[in-house]
């Protein structure tokens, strides 16, 4: 790897790159790079370099051709390889678009309406509550709740959590008594509050 700002060469991109099927693949940034090495020419940001074999990576001349952005979405949809809203290649035709926007058009009309929307809000608002009460509680949560119910139970975690925070109290006591630790913090937070004022 060259040191930053020594542009690299074809002949680098080449021997960084690796083969995989019928491709010289290296990473997504190189093939214009290396485009524009191979030809000496500048291309403008609306100009893109497509691929015949739709590797993205692909560093080989013979699978590249330019084109602008409608026409590399035109070829996606000429191969099929655009996916649709389930995962699935989906063929758009006329007749398709035409029927998306009247749904389009009709929903808008509907939502205009204040009565619509209020009451689509209570029917979810609804249909959430029956959800939430309906789920099934998960069997940790019974488990739990079975094992709180004991007084014998609650009284031992009781005793645990009192036994913590004293010892925690007690740490903390022996820590705020050693000698110079109370002027060190008070040192700290000083600092903080100066940096502090002057962000602001």
């Amino acid at each position: 790897m060259p040191p930053k700002g020594i542009i690299k060469t074809v002949v680098q991109y080449e021997r960084e790159a690796h083969w995989i099927g019928a491709c010289l693949v290296h990473v997504r940034s190189a093939p214009r790079k290396v485009w524009q090495r191979r030809h000496s020419i500048s291309l403008p940001s609306n100009i893109f370099i497509c691929h015949t074999c739709d590797t993205k990576g692909c560093i080989l001349d013979e699978h590249h051709f330019l084109g602008t952005a409608a026409m590399n979405s035109a070829d996606m949809v000429e191969k099929g390889r655009h996916v649709g809203t389930r995962g699935q290649a989906c063929h758009v035709t006329p007749h398709t678009v035409a029927s998306k926007r009247r749904m389009s058009k009709a929903h808008k009309q509907t939502w205009s309406d204040p009565a619509y929307k209020v009451k689509q809000r209570e029917a979810r608002s609804t249909d959430k509550f029956k959800t939430k009460m309906a789920a099934p509680r998960p069997k940790q949560a019974i488990a739990a709740k079975r094992l709180w119910s004991d007084p014998k139970f609650r009284a031992k975690m009781h005793k645990a959590r009192l036994a913590s925070s004293q010892l925690i109290s007690a740490n903390a006591l022996e820590i705020w008594s050693r000698p110079g630790y109370r002027d060190r913090m008070r040192e700290i937070h000083r600092q903080g509050a100066q940096r502090r004022k002057v962000a602001s």
